[in-house]
Order: structure tokens, then C-alpha cells, then sequence
């Protein structure tokens, strides 16, 4: 089975059962059961690498839904995606949905009114992630749950250049990057937290940090996460990243000391600081998941 196929096992879609205008969960596969529902099919894809053959795959289930008389919607989280797959000879009706955050951030977000003097000891930067790995630890190779940069690079440099500065992580740290971390006083490992408690935990900090060198080319949540939390973000510059400079969340750097001063920035330029944090408190309403569910209802019900 190819990598395709293996995605679409792990992940369900969802689509719309016109006859009880209503909304059920059924696998792709599960052909028979969505011929008996005369559902419409609708597929989300959120990473642009695939290969040929997978290509191949995804023609084949819009071809047989379009002999079933079934409409296939490709949801796509943005437009490097759509570039990768518009050319496909088959009927798809191609829809850009954002990622998104969520909306208990929207419920008083402590952040998208808290200033900072340029002296004070309260100004702290976030990096979540389900986990935080060091080289031994076992996602020391991971994009996305590798730490390595952060720990090797990041922290050092920062801690050298302000160790009043918390660096707060929210992830299972593991065991070998704990013990790299341990030498710095100014990092508070949270732990591993659910949704809600991540969004009040991140609400609670100065900056989001994406410390991550590796360019999926795809959007990615956490950018979202901090966006909806009403926090400027530090980040290196890719596909990635690119809602930052699009919506203008923060900055992007191209090198490891670049970061860090950033980071100095935004702490000694408050009203920069408070500039990024009022056009993120304006703009990103419309990327709660309450606001694009309500677009993908709308998509899917025309």
C-alpha cells in the first residue's frame, strides 16, 4: 500500500449526507456505505510531497466518484499545494481552507492586552510541540518533534545574550534533551497539555518562537496557534511560515543569531512589540476554527 493509501487509513473525511442534511464520518474506502449515504465525496490534503504514483491514486478515486455521479472536493491549506495538484486531467473542484486555532483563545485573550517595559522580568517566548527531542531521545530525527536547533542554537544564544528572558516549552520533553536542559535556568518545561490548557498556556506568554529549519511546504497549525493567542512570532523563513509576512504576526530570519535578536527586539521595542500584537488581535478572528468551519460548511453544502 502505497504512502497514500496509508494517509487516508489513518485519517477520515468527511462528507455531507444530502438525503438527512446532516454530517457523517465514514472512511474513503468505505465505498459501500457512501453509495447507500449519496454522499459527496471530500478529501483534505495537507502535504504537497507526493509522488507520482500517489498521484495516480487520488485520479483513480475522483474518476470512480465521477462514474458514481459524485462530486469530488479537494481541500487543500494552501495555494503551494494547489500549484502541486491544479494540473490533475480530472474533474476536482480545488477549495484553499486555511489551518486555523482554537477559539478559546477568542474568550478573553489575556495576551492581546498585555505590554511589556523593557526592563521586566515577565517577558518569556513559547515553543509547543507534542514533543521536544534531543539526538538519543526517540524523535531526534523528526521534522517537525526534533528540538535539536532550538536546544543546540537557540536557547544557548538567547540565554548568553538576556537570561532574564523565560523560555517556556509545552511538549513531552525527552529524556536526553532534558538533561541539556537542565544547565539553563531561564527554561520552564510545562509538559505535555491538551488543547484548551496549550491555548491558556500560550496565551500567557510574550512571543511564539517556530525554531523548526525543516520546510514542509504546507501551512502549519502552530503558527496559528500562536497567531490566535494574540503573540508575535519569531520564525525562519519558509513556504511554512509565509501567513507571518502575509499577515504581518511578526518576523522572519534567516540565521540562528538573527533569531535571537529578534527576540531582543520585540522585548526592547515595546511599541513594535504592541504593533504586531494589535494587528494579530485584528486580524485573526477569521482563522478561529469557529470562522472556517462555518466556510466549510458552506463549501460543502454547495
Amino acid at each position: 500500500m502505497d504512502r497514500f493509501s496509508l494517509m487516508f487509513l489513518r485519517y477520515f473525511c468527511r462528507v455531507f449526507h444530502k438525503k438527512l442534511s446532516r454530517y457523517k464520518w465514514v472512511s474513503i474506502y468505505d465505498q459501500k456505505a457512501m453509495l447507500k449515504l449519496k454522499t459527496n465525496l471530500i478529501l483534505h490534503l495537507d502535504d504537497p510531497e507526493y509522488t507520482v504514483s500517489e498521484k495516480e491514486s487520488l485520479l483513480q478515486i475522483a474518476k470512480s466518484q465521477s462514474e458514481k455521479n459524485l462530486r469530488t472536493k479537494l481541500f487543500l491549506t494552501n495555494y503551494f499545494t494547489y500549484e502541486h495538484y491544479r494540473n490533475l486531467s480530472v474533474n476536482i473542484e480545488f477549495i484553499i481552507l486555511s489551518q486555523g486555532y482554537n477559539a478559546i483563545s477568542d474568550e478573553g485573550t489575556i495576551s492581546d492586552e498585555r505590554t511589556f517595559e523593557s526592563d521586566s522580568n515577565d517577558f518569556s517566548v513559547v515553543y509547543s510541540s507534542p514533543y521536544i527531542d534531543y539526538i538519543g531521545d526517540k524523535h531526534e530525527k523528526h521534522t517537525a518533534w526534533s528540538a535539536v536547533h532550538l536546544i543546540d542554537e537557540i536557547i544557548p544564544k538567547l540565554y548568553e545574550k538576556d537570561p532574564k528572558i523565560t523560555v517556556r516549552l509545552i511538549g513531552r520533553v525527552g529524556k536526553e534533551a532534558a538533561k541539556k536542559l537542565v544547565v539553563y535556568e531561564n527554561v520552564q518545561s510545562l509538559g505535555l497539555v491538551n488543547f484548551r490548557e496549550n491555548s491558556k498556556l500560550l496565551m500567557d506568554s510574550s512571543i511564539g518562537i517556530y525554531t523548526r529549519k525543516f520546510d514542509h511546504k504546507r501551512s502549519v497549525q502552530k503558527i496559528f496557534e500562536y497567531a490566535g493567542a494574540g503573540l508575535p512570532i519569531v520564525s525562519y523563513r519558509l513556504v511554512d511560515t509565509s501567513a507571518v509576512e502575509e499577515h504581518g504576526w511578526g518576523i522572519l530570519v534567516e540565521t540562528p543569531e538573527q533569531f535571537v535578536e529578534a527576540i531582543l527586539f520585540l522585548k526592547e521595542n515595546i511599541s513594535e512589540f504592541n504593533n504586531f500584537k494589535k494587528r494579530i488581535a485584528k486580524n485573526k478572528k477569521q482563522f478561529s476554527w469557529i470562522e472556517l468551519a462555518k466556510q466549510y460548511d458552506l463549501e460543502v453544502l454547495t
